[in-house]
């Protein structure tokens, strides 16, 4: 037990770490004692007209209330700005090393599956029963959440290498973060997320046990969860966790480390990115050129499959059963091109 509290401890801290960075390269209005900001430049003191919370506890709640509403910025802002600027220098470096042509190649794929697969969305992610899609069940992804979530990303910085490298991230975790949490939270329960997912915080409880100074210890009770005790001080002015503290600059030297490393490793040797990303470009193709419901759920499940084989040896979770061949799919078989070694860091 005590194992998994120190693991379930540490990855919580990672966690908000590492948050801000995954979320501008990879992919996700706040309550009324939490600030909406927006500087000119997250280099540079935040402006939030209350300042940082005064307490520990209050500095969890803050971050907790955030997120229940979709406000992905008051992860950003729950560091000091120190922090943050080491977070947006380091996704202008990686950017800043990333291959033009491989990274409009990437936009390209996603701009098309943009086009897509909202449209199929019914078909592909409905309740099946039997190989069949029920006719009046509520679909896991609905089209106008899967067309919000492309368009999110789409429409964002990420789109243009150009404006990548010069990010803000503050906007950035606003603007777009919020619409992709906002996304997640309106798809309906038994989704791949719960609509209910982000009201369940506010049931976390938080309580201040003990306060000094520069320390103190907050105690967390998730639902459903035996409650734990973190220690927190307070770096320039705002309430961190301890472990944190202490292993910030190991995680931000691991973080840049292996960014810039899969930068790199993409511009040097681009082959097996864009075997992946042909992959997937004729499986939209493929997706596309499908005339029923059953057609296009069988050609994404039979494709997802088969990428998963190709890239990582694996058949997904939970394989379709007994699935029929397409009926207006042209019988050519579709080759892959062998995509084995992909990034030197992925594991």
């Amino acid at each position: 037990m005590n194992l998994k509290r120190e693991a379930r401890t540490r990855a919580l801290n990672v966690f908000v770490a590492s948050l801000c960075f995954s979320s501008c390269l990879f992919g996700c209005s706040g309550s009324g004692n939490m600030a909406s900001v927006s500087p000119t430049s997250t280099t540079q003191k935040a402006a939030e007209p209350d300042g940082p919370p005064k307490t520990a506890d209050a500095a969890v709640r803050r971050v907790l209330d955030g997120l229940r509403q979709q406000n992905a910025r008051v992860v950003w802002e729950f560091f000091p700005p120190s922090h943050r600027t080491e977070l947006e220098e380091l996704v202008h470096d990686v950017a800043k090393i990333l291959d033009d042509n491989t990274w409009e190649a990437t936009v390209a794929v996603w701009q098309k599956a943009r086009r897509v697969l909202p449209p199929k969305a019914t078909a592909i992610f409905g309740q099946a029963t039997d190989g069949l899609i029920e006719k009046d069940s509520q679909p896991a992804v609905s089209p106008r959440s899967l067309q919000r979530l492309f368009d999110s990303v789409g429409d964002s910085e990420l789109a243009d290498l150009k404006q990548l490298r010069q990010v803000d991230l503050g906007m950035f975790l606003e603007k777009t973060g919020g619409e992709l949490l906002q996304t997640l939270g309106a798809l309906p329960t038994g989704g791949a997320i719960s609509s209910k997912a982000f009201e369940s915080l506010a049931k976390v409880e938080v309580t201040l046990v003990s306060t000094s100074e520069d320390s103190a210890i907050v105690r967390m009770k998730w639902p459903d969860q035996e409650a734990t005790e973190h220690a927190y001080v307070r770096t320039n002015r705002y309430w961190l966790p301890k472990t944190l503290v202490e292993s910030w600059s190991e995680v931000v030297a691991d973080i840049r480390k292996q960014a810039m490393g899969w930068a790199d490793g993409l511009k040097q040797q681009p082959d097996s990115w864009n075997a992946r990303l042909k992959a997937i470009d004729q499986l939209l193709d493929e997706i596309a050129a499908t005339k029923s419901n059953e057609d296009a759920r069988v050609t994404y499940q039979r494709g997802v499959q088969q990428l998963a084989v190709d890239w990582f040896g694996v058949m997904p979770t939970a394989p379709t059963k007994s699935l029929p061949t397409p009926s207006d799919l042209p019988a050519k078989k579709r080759k892959i091109p062998d995509t084995e070694e992909v990034l030197p860091d992925e594991k």
